[in-house]
């Protein structure tokens, strides 16, 4: 508390390791999908009980949604994302989940079809990035 008698804090994000997982042209065997897995939802376990958890985020600007010339790939990668998705609400269903940092869901349909995104959990929530230039 400060002086007056406030509370004060600091808000985390609490964003998934190995963010080169998934890059746009490979997909990673399944043993090491399992590790990582695995590691991130420990994690989670780990710190759920923190009071500044405020969301918890898969990870850090994956795109491979966006940049993945192989939309069959693209598309599995989507599901095996959508599983974490589950089983972090499941680890924890009082928090919200950011299914990628720089995540945009409007617009998928368009540039990746109807049935991309039939099935896949992508969280609750966008979390676009803008850098602007000054």
């Amino acid at each position: 508390m400060d002086r007056r008698g406030r509370q004060e804090g600091i808000g985390v994000s609490f964003e998934g390791t190995w963010p080169w997982l998934f890059l746009a042209t490979s997909m990673p065997d399944s043993s090491l999908i399992r590790i990582w897995t695995d590691e991130f939802l420990s994690l989670l376990k780990k710190y759920r009980n923190h009071p500044s958890i405020l969301f918890w985020t898969v990870n850090n600007e994956m795109k491979f949604y966006d940049n993945d010339p192989d939309l069959a790939r693209a598309k599995l990668k989507m599901i095996i994302i959508s599983d974490v998705v589950r089983r972090m609400r499941a680890v924890d269903p009082t928090r919200p989940v950011c299914f990628d940092s720089n995540y945009k869901r409007k617009g998928k349909d368009k540039r990746l079809g109807a049935d991309f995104m039939r099935g896949i959990d992508d969280g609750d929530m966008d979390d676009i990035h803008m850098y602007p230039m000054v």
